[in-house]
C-alpha cells in the first residue's frame, strides 16, 4: 500500500466476497499484509458500501466518508489478527516473486 497508495500505516482491512468465507484466506491475507482481517457481518457489504456512497452523495455533504462514518455501523462477525512469526516468509516470497517479475519483464 506504501508503494502504490502513499498510504504509511494500515491499522485493519476489511474483506469482502467469496473469499472472506474461507478461514484459511482470511489467515494467508493476514500474515501476508502483517495487518488485522475484519470479516463484515454483512454478506453483501460491496453492494451496502456502494449504496452508502450514494445515500451521502444524496444527502448533499462534502465529505463523503464522514457521512458514512456518522450513519453507519460496520458490525464485523470475524477478526483474525496476523501471525508476526510469519511476517520474514512472505516477505521473503514477495521478493522472490518481483525478482522473477523483474526476470521476466524488467524494470517496472
Amino acid at each position: 500500500l506504501r508503494e502504490v497508495g502513499g498510504v504509511d500505516t494500515v491499522d485493519e482491512v476489511r474483506l469482502v466476497g467469496g473469499g472472506s468465507k474461507s478461514p484459511l484466506w482470511r489467515r494467508i491475507v493476514a500474515d501476508a499484509l502483517q495487518v488485522r482481517v475484519a470479516c463484515p457481518r454483512e454478506p453483501e457489504s460491496a453492494a451496502l458500501g456502494a449504496a452508502l456512497q450514494a445515500a451521502a452523495l444524496v444527502s448533499g455533504t462534502g465529505d463523503v466518508a464522514q457521512w458514512i462514518f456518522a450513519h453507519h455501523d460496520a458490525p464485523v462477525d470475524v477478526v483474525i489478527d496476523p501471525d508476526a512469526g510469519l511476517a520474514d516468509v512472505y516477505e521473503a516470497a514477495y521478493d522472490r516473486f518481483r525478482a522473477r517479475g523483474r526476470a521476466l519483464f524488467g524494470e517496472p
